[in-house]
């Protein structure tokens, strides 16, 4: 005579793992020294973030002039319909001159902006 268990209910067995299978905790805590050391970073200081917003003005003010001279170029080189692209490149053109000229943003300036924030 042959006595076997009695079969466990399908929704309560557990999925078995395939073999040869580590299965680990994903880790998401953040380790102290890394933590430290993005505090340790200081941000740039203002006069820093003056010359790169300077330079980042100027260089718009480059491309979108370029731009202009690019549209005023295809402009003159249609045959017809030219009044689009002329008028864009001279807006463009405008629009670049304006950054290129535009007078350099100092450390000051930044501060007063800031404190308005």
């Amino acid at each position: 005579m042959v006595f076997l268990a009695p079969r466990a209910l399908e929704d309560s067995v557990r999925p078995r793992r395939l073999a040869d299978v580590v299965a680990r905790p994903l880790n998401f805590t953040v380790r102290r020294a890394f933590c430290l050391g993005l505090s340790m970073l200081k941000p740039p200081s203002l006069e820093l973030r003056a010359k790169i917003a300077t330079a980042l003005c100027r260089g718009i003010g480059a491309v979108v002039f370029l731009g202009g001279i690019l549209c005023l170029v295809v402009a003159l080189l249609m045959p017809h319909d030219r009044i689009g692209p002329l008028v864009g490149g001279l807006i463009m053109l405008v629009l670049g001159v304006a950054f290129l000229t535009a007078k350099p943003i100092t450390a000051e300036h930044l501060a007063a902006r800031m404190d308005d924030l």
